[in-house]
Formats: C-alpha cells, sequence, structure tokens
C-alpha cells in the first residue's frame, strides 16, 4: 500500500512510466516500474552492479519511488501536481520555472507553468487516467477486480543460487521465476 498522505494517483505513475513493466528501459537510461535513472538511483541508494539492478526490483524500486515522490512533496510545499512534473523532468527544471512564472507575477501552479509538452501531458495523463478509474461506467470502461496485496511471497536466501533450480524446487516456470525476479540480470543471484 501507499504511505500515509499520498495519493492514491500516485500508484498510477509505473502505469504511464514504463506500462507497470519493470523490463522496461527508455533510450536515455531509464529502467524499470518508475523508470529511474542511473543518477536518481544512485541518490536513492538503489544497488545497480552486474548481477542486480535495484530500478528493475519491484519492491526495492516502490520503496525508492516512494520515499522520492515524499522528497519532492516536501520540497514543493504538498502540491502534487508540481511533485508529479518534479518526478518526471526533474526538480531544478520545476524550480526554474516557477522562477520564471513568479518574476512575471503569474500564477505559480502546475497548470500555468512554462514547462515542456512531455512534462505536461505525463501530469495530465495521470489525472486523466484517476478521472477514469474513479468513474469507470461515466467513460465506458469496465475495469477487472484485482486481489489486494501481493501474489508472491519473498524467500530470504543465505547462499547464492541459480534461478533454474528455484523454478524446479518451486514447480513453476523459469519464464515465471524470471518475470517475478527481475532484478537479477542473471539466470542466478550475486555470490555475496
Amino acid at each position: 500500500g501507499l504511505e500515509a498522505g499520498m495519493p492514491a494517483e500516485i500508484a498510477l505513475v509505473p502505469f504511464i512510466e514504463s506500462g507497470y513493466n519493470p523490463f522496461a528501459y527508455s533510450p536515455n537510461g531509464a529502467a524499470g516500474l518508475w523508470q529511474f535513472i542511473p543518477a536518481t538511483a544512485d541518490s536513492l541508494g538503489l544497488q545497480r552492479n552486474q548481477w542486480y539492478d535495484g530500478r528493475r526490483d519491484v519492491i526495492t524500486s516502490t520503496e525508492g519511488a516512494i520515499r522520492y515522490l515524499q522528497q519532492l512533496n516536501k520540497q514543493f510545499n504538498g502540491n502534487w501536481p508540481l511533485t508529479l512534473a518534479a518526478y518526471n523532468a526533474g526538480p531544478s527544471v520545476v524550480e526554474q520555472a516557477l522562477k520564471q512564472h513568479r518574476f512575471g507575477s503569474k500564477p505559480a501552479d502546475f497548470w500555468s507553468l512554462p514547462l515542456n509538452e512531455g512534462t505536461q501531458r505525463f501530469v495530465r495523463r495521470i489525472v486523466a487516467l484517476s478521472k477514469v478509474i474513479s468513474a469507470p461506467d461515466k467513460y465506458g470502461v469496465e475495469l477487472q477486480s484485482m486481489p489486494e496485496g501481493p501474489n508472491f511471497t519473498i524467500v530470504e536466501l543465505n547462499s547464492p543460487v541459480d534461478l533454474n533450480q528455484v523454478a524446479r524446487v518451486a514447480n513453476i516456470s523459469t519464464d515465471k521465476i524470471y518475470q517475478l525476479n527481475p532484478g537479477y540480470t542473471r539466470w542466478a543471484t550475486p555470490p555475496t
């Protein structure tokens, strides 16, 4: 679940960013559900090495995204549209747009800021999708019900393991193991 004080719409960010695909990559080097670039991942402590990419790990990257969004929301005084714009474009871009706008004595809200079309589209998509989800009948959409909570169990390992072996022991396909462990970049867990 989302942290207290965070709007439920935050759960839509990975849909807009990656289509909920932890294996998604962008041309600018962003990866995972939340599309973190390497510098942001590093600032959030998401490990990346030859064995593992924390940006692709569903749990680790989501925890990082929540921390990052909380930081941004505090920086932008609780304004969620500005927070989402900063998530997409970077906080310095939004700060610069706010400075430019304030200089001209114009309202300093997301909807009147001179931000690039990609950032404007990102925030508008989240708003539009949240409206459709909150009133699907109004928009002629039928939503499937989803179970509460994760549909997997976290297993702690104390030594390296071949993921093909895990699949055999768990009696599931290697493809399913790969899908459930997107953070691993090889077919084995790290030596440590």
